[in-house]
């Protein structure tokens, strides 16, 4: 795969940076090349040479979002599955210092956002520590700790994130520990 010059990672993160604020304040179909394209700076010319339309960046910022989430389960899950937490820590302190990422959450945070990261998880380490069809009683505490999860992330995210992440980690943690009995 061809390295992409500084200059063009500047441009796309321009484009893409662009696409985010307009999209907190418009709707995804209501985005226009032509909006971004005045927002970043960048003419229409050099928007098509990267992308098909507002659409097409659409799913690009998304993917590259999601991209960071599925390496960030990689990086964090370790190799025997005996702990989740270290992601839950990662994760929020991402949030918490990446813009893009805070974002990101509260635009997409409805039912793709959480169906997705919901489908990592079960990949990156339900799966290989309890096998494709765990108890019903564990889907149950594990749906609980994840909707509990996400609804305080998303409350933190909408209230500025005035609580240090490590608070919100270790909330998190201590009582998905206590609900899973682990």
């Amino acid at each position: 795969m061809k390295k992409q010059s500084k200059r063009v990672a500047i441009t796309k993160n321009s484009i893409e940076t662009a696409y985010l604020d307009i999209l907190a304040e418009n709707p995804i179909g209501k985005i226009t090349v032509k909006e971004v394209c005045s927002r970043s700076g960048v003419n229409r010319t050099t928007f098509y040479k990267y992308y098909k339309d507002a659409e097409d960046l659409g799913n690009v910022v998304r993917k590259g979002v999601l991209d960071d989430i599925e390496n960030l389960l990689n990086e964090t899950v370790p190799s025997d599955y005996s702990d989740m937490f270290e992601f839950i820590s990662q994760f929020v302190t991402r949030i918490y210092r990446d813009d893009r990422m805070q974002r990101f959450f509260v635009l997409y945070r409805e039912a793709e956002f959480r169906e997705t990261t919901e489908q990592m998880l079960r990949k990156y380490y339900f799966h290989p520590k309890y096998g494709k069809q765990p108890s019903v009683d564990l889907r149950i505490q594990v749906a609980y700790c994840y909707s509990a999860f996400v609804g305080l992330l998303e409350l933190w995210v909408d209230k500025g994130m005035n609580v240090p992440p490590e608070k919100i980690s270790n909330c998190v943690i201590s009582n998905s520990k206590r609900i899973l009995n682990i």
